[in-house]
């Protein structure tokens, strides 16, 4: 280690996420209980002045240190779990997605264990989820 360098640790973050092209979150929000973190409609104007092409609603377990991301994965399962059946409803009305995004931040090459349990692969499974893993390489 170079002196006087601090080393950072790695950092996880957990989205999970509804989409649909004429999604709308406050309905989403009222039918799931939970209150999003990120939401907006179809046409709403983004932060790079374009207009959304489709409505979003989305749950966040913000960056944490981790080293091993099933621990934020959990976090996340633990407020949508008892949920499965009114997420899978408010996809088929909306013709929508269902979308976990992870995103491990890594600097120094200390990588977090990559972890999905099995509970979460069968729930992810029954809705009909994609799953997305970022690595960002920070210098």
């Amino acid at each position: 280690m170079k002196e006087g360098k601090i080393l950072s640790e790695p950092k996880v973050k957990v989205e999970f996420s509804l989409e649909g092209l004429n999604l709308d979150p406050e309905y989403v929000t009222k039918k799931i209980g939970l209150k999003p973190h990120i939401f907006y409609k179809k046409g709403e104007i983004a932060q790079n002045h374009k207009p959304y092409k489709q409505g979003c609603w989305s749950i966040i377990v913000p960056y944490e240190v981790s080293y091993d991301i099933s621990v934020q994965v959990e976090k996340l399962f633990k407020m949508i779990r008892d949920k499965k059946e009114i997420i899978l409803e408010v996809k088929k009305m909306y013709k929508g997605d269902v979308i976990l995004s992870v995103v491990i931040e890594v600097e120094n090459q200390t990588i977090p264990g990559v972890t999905f349990e099995n509970q979460h692969i069968t729930l992810l499974a029954e809705l009909e989820a994609d799953m997305d893993v970022d690595i960002l390489l920070i210098s």
